[in-house]
């Protein structure tokens, strides 16, 4: 009774049918996992690039010489109208203006992801020794993760009821 366990024991380990499903059980999940990273900091990197250049292409038009200075809800029009990555763009996008004095520089908080209102006046004109004010624009994009339960996709969303959040700085000079 021995004899024979041994000599089937013996003909199970020479047996090498299935060896490659084993591999593949092993494999497969470590390769879905890059895949899935792969995709999803591929779409946060993505819509970070657009919404830099999107927010510095803004930021270029307000500071030139126009009829009609924007204000907050121009500005923010002005992105969504660029963008097309960031879907239902008018509520998931935040605009920052964060008003800083640069004779008595503070560093401004983390970004907030809230609609920030300040005046629009940027500067047309240089005037050595008239004192200025630098105005910051943050902009916040919220967007769903494409796979949101994967455990990528929930470190990205930490804490953001399932949104994730790029952000996006850009500044202007402004007269006082």
């Amino acid at each position: 009774m021995i004899a024979s366990f041994l000599h089937k024991l013996r003909r199970l380990a020479a047996d090498q049918s299935g060896n490659a499903t084993v591999e593949f059980v092993i494999w497969f999940p470590i390769y879905l996992f890059l895949l899935v990273a792969g995709l999803e900091m591929g779409s946060a990197s993505w819509r970070n690039a657009a919404l830099e250049t999107v927010l510095d292409r803004t930021t270029r038009e307000l500071r030139l010489p126009s009829s009609t200075p924007m204000q907050h809800a121009e500005i923010k029009a002005a992105i969504c109208d660029k963008t097309v990555l960031i879907s239902n763009c008018a509520e998931n996008l935040r605009l920052e203006m964060v008003v800083l004095d640069p004779n008595n520089w503070v560093d401004p908080a983390a970004p907030s992801c809230t609609d920030t209102i300040a005046p629009v006046a940027p500067l047309h004109r240089f005037t050595n020794g008239v004192s200025e004010r630098v105005v910051l624009l943050r902009a916040c994009a919220q967007y769903r993760p494409y796979l949101p339960l994967s455990s990528f996709g929930q470190a990205m969303t930490d804490g953001n009821d399932g949104w994730a959040r790029v952000t996006a700085t850009s500044a202007y000079v402004q007269a006082q």
